[in-house]
C-alpha cells in the first residue's frame, strides 16, 4: 500500500480495474446510447486531462481526456467540448452495455495563448465543466496566507515522480463529500502514464488542523491529521490505529507524525518560496506489543501552495516527488 503511495503522489489507492472502450466508427447502427457524464446522485465524475499543453504547441495523440460515462442504453454516442483557446476534444463510439465505461475523448488544435483552459465538456443532455491547465511555467507566486493546503475549487499541482520518471497531477474536485458527519473536498489524482486516475477527501478546520480521508497503511481507511501547522518543532502526534496485516500476518497499523521543521526557504522554478513545513510520517505497525516504524515519508508544506515536495528517506533510491507547477484558485 505504501509504494502504491510513491506511485500516486498523495496517498492514493488506484481503483479497481476498469475496460477502456474504443471510440472507432460503429458502422451502419442507427440507435443512438443514451445515459450521462453524473453519477446517480447528479454529481459530475471525474474528468481525467492527461497530457502537456503549451503555447502554440500542436496536440497529439498524447493529449486527451478520460471520461466516465454512465450509459443507460446501447447505441452510438457522441463527447464533444467546446472550443477554448484554438482547441477543443471530441470523440464518437459506440456503447456495448449500459454498465459504467470510461472512454477517450480526442484532442484538436492548439492552444493560442498561455492560459488555463476552462471546458464543458457534453453528453446527451450533461454538461460537465473541467480545466486543463496551461504547462508553460510555474503560476501563483506565493502571499502571505497561512494557510498550508488550499481546496478551492479547480486549483491543481502537477509534480514529477521520480520512480515513474514522469509526471502526476492533483485537481480539486468542485463537487464535496460528506462522510461520518464530515464534509471532505474532493481531490482528482491523475497519473497519465499509468492511465490510473482516483479520488482523495481532505478537509480542514480553519485553525491549523489539516485532515485526510485515506487507507492507514495495510489497514482500513480512517479521518486523520496529517498535518499541523502551528505547532513547535519536534511536537508529534498519531493518527489512529486500525486493523491491518504485516508480512500476511493480523496486526494493528497507524501513522506517528513528527514536525521536523518550520520556516524553510526553498527556490521552485523562479518563485522564491518561503514558511515551508517539513511532516515527517512513519507507517508503524504492532510487533510483539511495540509499535515499530517500516516507512518513513517527509512531506514538505507551503503556504498557499500546498504540498510541494515529497520522499521516502528509507529507500535506495531515495523516491522524490517534487512540485513542478501550480494554480490555486
Amino acid at each position: 500500500m505504501k509504494k502504491l503511495l510513491l506511485y500516486t503522489i498523495l496517498f492514493t489507492a488506484f481503483v479497481a480495474c476498469e475496460k477502456e472502450y474504443s471510440v472507432e466508427n460503429a458502422g451502419t447502427v442507427t440507435n443512438t446510447s443514451t445515459g450521462s457524464l453524473q453519477d446517480s446522485a447528479g454529481n459530475c465524475q471525474a474528468i481525467q486531462v492527461v497530457g502537456t499543453y503549451k503555447q502554440n504547441e500542436a496536440l497529439t495523440s498524447s493529449n486527451y481526456l478520460r471520461v466516465n460515462i454512465n450509459f443507460t442504453s446501447i447505441g452510438k454516442f457522441t463527447v464533444y467540448s467546446d472550443t477554448v483557446n484554438g482547441y477543443w476534444f471530441y470523440a464518437s463510439g459506440y456503447a456495448y452495455t449500459t454498465a459504467p465505461q470510461t472512454i477517450t475523448i480526442n484532442s484538436f488544435g492548439k492552444p493560442v495563448l498561455s492560459a488555463d483552459g476552462h471546458f464543458s465538456l457534453h453528453f446527451g443532455n450533461s454538461v460537465c465543466s473541467f480545466i486543463v491547465p496551461d504547462n508553460n511555467s510555474v503560476t501563483n507566486p506565493p502571499n502571505t496566507s497561512t494557510d498550508y493546503y488550499p481546496t478551492s475549487t479547480n486549483s491543481n499541482w502537477t509534480y514529477f515522480n521520480s520512480t515513474l520518471n514522469d509526471t502526476a497531477m492533483v485537481t480539486v474536485f468542485a463537487a464535496d463529500k460528506v462522510l461520518n458527519g464530515n464534509t471532505y473536498r474532493q481531490f482528482i489524482l491523475e497519473v497519465p502514464i499509468l492511465s490510473k486516475s482516483d479520488t482523495l477527501l481532505y478537509r480542514k478546520d480553519g485553525a491549523g488542523n489539516y485532515y485526510r480521508y485515506y487507507t492507514i497503511g495495510t489497514g482500513q481507511k480512517a479521518d486523520y491529521l496529517f498535518l499541523k501547522d502551528y505547532p513547535i518543532v519536534g511536537s508529534t502526534w498519531d493518527s489512529p490505529t486500525v486493523p491491518g496485516t504485516l508480512s500476511g500476518n493480523p496486526t494493528s497499523v497507524k501513522y506517528h507524525f513528527t514536525l521536523v521543521s518550520k520556516n524553510i526557504t526553498s527556490t521552485i522554478g523562479t518563485n522564491t518560496i518561503d514558511s515551508i513545513i517539513e511532516v515527517k510520517e512513519e507507517t508503524q505497525y504492532l510487533e510483539n506489543g511495540v509499535f515499530n516504524t517500516k516507512n518513513i515519508f517527509v512531506y514538505s508544506y507551503a503556504k498557499k501552495i500546498g504540498l510541494v515536495d515529497l520522499n521516502q528517506q528509507n529507500s535506495i533510491p531515495n523516491i522524490t516527488v517534487p512540485i513542478t507547477r501550480w494554480k490555486v484558485y
